[in-house]
């Protein structure tokens, strides 16, 4: 049974936070928010989505919901000085995304065939690249993927794209053994010290197989090797704090067994 939402509850507290962004930007507000742009804001809107990231991750409800309304209070405000700046109106955006879900959901809204995920994928991904030829915009199957998003992140939503066009792709067809290969050839171009382009190009393709194997198993590899850093992170404190000021000057074999403790 789904959940039912007093949206007028919701509404009138998301009435309270436009109505303290107008007041922080007008003549007698606040210098700081005043001064901010769609540019200026937009680094920021990067940084808070990253910190409501670590939030979920830590399992903490508290922290998600502290940091979905810094994120959430950042959309807000760009959007405010959009429609100040007369680029567009705020419930232009609410409008938009509105009637694109409505759209790209032809098996809730209309009377196409649900499906199983995979299947929804597919037609999502067919209905963007039809609003793109309409839009005459760039209409590749792997188009709509920022550059500016990480790098990581980024192989695995190119991959994700490659992959629904069911074609049978090199990058697919053995990405672990590609990756063994260059991982091979990486420590062949290091013994030899080949020059650092050509040592970053193999790393590359390295990353690049490990993201397109990882695609493959369903695993996102931008949350695994955050996962995996913070276990890092966490064994390096404890290290840290065992061994303390003599850390620096510690054996190999004393770090690891503090390491594997």
């Amino acid at each position: 049974m789904s959940k039912k939402y007093d949206f007028g509850e919701i509404l009138e507290a998301c009435e309270g936070l436009l109505t303290i962004l107008k007041r922080l930007r007008e003549p007698d507000g606040c210098p700081w928010d005043r001064k901010q742009t769609e540019e200026s804001l937009a680094p920021l809107v990067l940084e808070e989505a990253f910190e409501m990231a670590d939030a979920v991750s830590s399992g903490r409800g508290d922290k998600v919901c502290e940091e979905m309304g810094d994120l959430l209070m950042n959309v807000f405000m760009t959007g405010m000085i959009a429609e100040d700046s007369g680029r567009f109106r705020l419930k232009e955006v609410f409008e938009k995304i509105s009637a694109k879900l409505i759209h790209r959901h032809p098996h809730v809204f209309g009377n196409e065939h649900r499906g199983d995920v995979d299947a929804v994928l597919t037609r999502w991904e067919d209905i963007k690249r039809g609003e793109r030829e309409a839009n005459h915009e760039d209409a590749s199957a792997v188009a709509g993927v920022p550059r500016a998003m990480a790098g990581l992140l980024r192989a695995f939503r190119v991959g994700e794209k490659l992959r629904r066009t069911n074609a049978s792709l090199p990058p697919f067809r053995a990405p672990l053994r590609t990756a063994v290969d260059r991982l091979d050839e990486l420590g062949t171009a290091e013994a030899r010290e080949l020059p650092q382009d050509i040592r970053e190009k193999i790393l590359g393709e390295l990353l690049l197989a490990l993201c397109n194997a990882a695609s493959q198993m369903n695993v996102n590899p931008e949350m695994a090797l955050r996962a995996a850093v913070e276990e890092e992170e966490k064994t390096f404190r404890r290290v840290e704090s065992a061994l303390g000021d003599a850390l620096p000057d510690a054996s190999a074999e004393t770090i690891d067994r503090a390491w594997n403790e």
